[in-house]
């Protein structure tokens, strides 16, 4: 259900019409009303209702899921009248997702998590992004019952020219929201070839966009691979794509504390039998637990 008391409905508008439609909304209280959905009171998708005369109206007590008062599904500036006007009242309005009194559809997707303008990593490592919804109004989408789960952002990497030779595989790159939040928990990028690659441009698409009206505060993420650090192993999947390692070591090895593990000089192969637990300054022993005296004569 939309509009608990009003639905104004998307019509045909003719420019070279001399008809003009005018709606007039004057000494009227809006109390009371609910919808399922959008709009406690109104919804519009009317593309005119921006010039309506609106004089002493109040909301009161009216509730849906998005828009308590007020609903309109795109583009404030056209469909919707000015609901900052000094000559209407809000009072006691809910929702559950968003907007109290007024709302829009989601408009914008925005990145609380992963701050640019660059993103530093090892290929095969997992940066976490986190992206919100907002409407128009500015205001957090939280979608409490998953309406808008629909929308869905993808993340892929846009062709570059000046790596030819170079070909990545991208995980984790499609989140769906959820509670007004999407999260890349997993994203990460591997590369096929070992070296530095700077420049790296990460694309944001949103599906299901509604109406197209969906925008991305942040469309492009730029991206910096790094090699690996000196002690950690390179290792090869199947199709070529590599990722770091941190050598491991057998358990009894007390790495972090007395000791650090110490990779083989065999690439691709990470095995606590070929790595090497080794003391660090001041602890010696087979388990590296006995600290290591001067003699001072």
């Amino acid at each position: 259900q939309k509009g608990g008391a009003l639905y104004f409905n998307k019509g045909i508008n003719d420019e070279e019409s001399n008809n003009n439609n005018s709606i007039t909304i004057t000494n009227t209280t809006f109390k009371n009303n609910t919808a399922d959905y959008f709009g406690g009171a109104i919804y519009s998708d009317f593309e005119g209702l921006y010039v309506a005369d609106i004089n002493n109206v109040d909301f009161i007590s009216n509730r849906a899921y998005s828009g308590g008062a007020i609903y309109t599904s795109y583009n404030k500036n056209k469909t919707l009248f000015n609901v900052f006007n000094e000559k209407i009242k809000y009072e006691n309005n809910s929702s559950e997702s968003h907007g109290n009194d007024y709302a829009l559809s989601p408009y914008l997707i925005n990145l609380i998590k992963g701050t640019p303008p660059e993103i530093i990593i090892k290929s095969g490592n997992s940066f976490p992004l986190e992206f919100n919804l907002k409407d128009q109004f500015n205001q957090y989408v939280n979608d409490i019952s998953r309406y808008y789960s629909n929308i869905v952002l993808n993340a892929n990497i846009e062709n570059m020219d000046n790596y030819t030779n170079i070909e990545y595989n991208v995980l984790g790159n499609t989140c769906y929201f959820s509670d007004g939040k999407c999260e890349l928990k997993e994203l990460s990028i591997f590369s096929n070839v070992y070296q530095d690659i700077d420049n790296i441009k990460l694309n944001l698409t949103v599906e299901n966009n509604i109406n197209n009206n969906i925008k991305i505060n942040v469309n492009k993420l730029k991206i910096l691979i790094e090699k690996c650090e000196v002690n950690q192993i390179i290792m090869y999947d199947n199709h070529g794509f590599y990722h770091c390692e941190d050598p491991i070591c057998y358990s009894f090895c007390p790495v972090d504390d007395t000791a650090v593990c110490e990779k083989s000089k065999i690439n691709n192969i990470n095995n606590p039998k070929l790595n090497t637990c080794k003391c660090i300054d001041g602890w010696i022993g087979d388990l590296c637990n006995k600290k290591e005296y001067v003699h001072i004569r």
